[in-house]
Formats: structure tokens, sequence, C-alpha cells
């Protein structure tokens, strides 16, 4: 590749392109989701809250196992709510790095000269600029992972069940599985996803999110075959 185009998309966009998914992903992980990891220690906390408000409620006669009962359900209920709220905001944004990763390209592809055949879907551009510039797009680091999982992450996430939740079960089916449910006797489908942004049937981890993140920034980094 034309040493001068190496040296354009350095100078231009590739420390660009990294910092915004670095700051990306420290933001999320440091600043938003850190607030959840002591979700276990609130929910005691709940419990002895409730406890000391419902004890000036009840009836005194009340069996002291019945009480206790309440006070179990509803902190059962608080710590699962709370960690619903936490899934979705993994699942949102994880779409919402998908969609950084988007822009980036389009930015790149609108930037860049190129002919182009009428195809007016991004990646595919991409590719063809690769291509008129013997690269080839599977050559980049994290190819398929970010243009495939992650895309059909994100298309699982806004839209629900269709086709790329259904691809995306098949290819990576414990997205579609709650932790308790992680031992795979579940017959993992993609049309369980029917409610991602309130909690139901796709589970994004974190470990997820930051594998996605790195990702981008490798492909980004190493942008293999500007290297050649």
């Amino acid at each position: 590749m034309d040493e001068a185009l190496k040296q354009w998309f350095s100078n231009r966009f590739q420390d660009l392109f990294q910092s915004q998914i670095k700051h990306y992903r420290t933001s999320v992980v440091d600043r938003l989701l850190s607030t959840f990891s002591q979700l276990e220690r609130e929910a005691d906390e709940f419990e002895r809250r409730e406890t000391e408000r419902m004890e000036k409620l009840v009836d005194p006669e009340m069996e002291f196992g019945d009480f206790v009962e309440i006070i179990h359900a509803r902190t059962i209920d608080y710590y699962i709510s709370v960690s619903g709220i936490r899934q979705v905001l993994v699942n949102l944004l994880t779409v919402g790095l998908f969609h950084l990763f988007e822009q980036q390209v389009t930015q790149f592809v609108d930037a860049f000269p190129h002919k182009s055949d009428g195809d007016k879907r991004l990646f595919v551009r991409l590719g063809k600029i690769l291509e008129d510039q013997k690269c080839k797009s599977e050559d980049l680091p994290h190819w398929e992972l970010l243009t495939e999982e992650l895309r059909r992450v994100a298309n699982t996430v806004k839209h629900g069940p269709g086709d790329s939740a259904n691809k995306l079960a098949a290819r990576k089916p414990e997205l579609f599985l709650p932790k308790h449910m992680a031992d795979g006797t579940f017959d993992v489908q993609g049309n369980y996803a029917t409610s991602p942004i309130a909690e139901e049937g796709i589970f994004v981890t974190l470990d997820d999110f930051t594998k996605y993140a790195a990702a981008i920034v490798e492909l980004w980094d190493a942008f293999s075959c500007l290297k050649r």
C-alpha cells in the first residue's frame, strides 16, 4: 500500500479513533458501571432499612416468620430490579460502542477517495477500499468479531427477535442465557430476545463489552494491511 496513504490514515484518524474508544470504555467501566460494584452490600443495607421501617408499620401480632418472609421478598425484588438496570445499561452501552465504531468507519470511508459500485452497506464499502489497495478486510484483526458479532448484538438489543438475533444465538448462545442458566441446558434461540431494553432476552456481560472495545482499538492500531 502507498506510504503516503499509510501516513494520511495515521495522522488523520488513527489516534483519534483509538482515543475515542479508550475514553468510552474507561468512562463506562470506571465511572458508570462501577456504581453497581457493591450491589450485594446495597441489598443488605436495603434489608436493614426495610426491616426498621416495617417494624413500625406491621401488626405486633404478626408471626415473626411471616415478617421475615416479607422483608426477604422485598430485598430480593430490590436486588433483581437493580441488577436488571445494570444489565440494561451494559446492553445499551454496547450498542453505543458499536455505533461509535460505525461512525468512525463512516468517517474514514467518506474521507477516502474511491470509486463506489453503488453498494451502500458501510462495511462492504470499507472492504472495497481495502480490496482496491490490495488488502483483504478479513486480514484486519477482529474483523468478523466486530462486523458480525458486535453488529448483531447491537441489532438484537435494538430490535429484539429477528434474523440478527437468530444468527447471534447460533454464533454465541451464551449471550441469551442468564447467569443462573449458563449450564447450557437451555434451548437457546434468538426469538427469546423479546425485550432487551427491559433486561430480558440478551445478557451482554462487562467482559463482552471490554472485549469488543479492545478489539476496535486493536483493529485501528494494527490496520494490518496498512503496515505491510
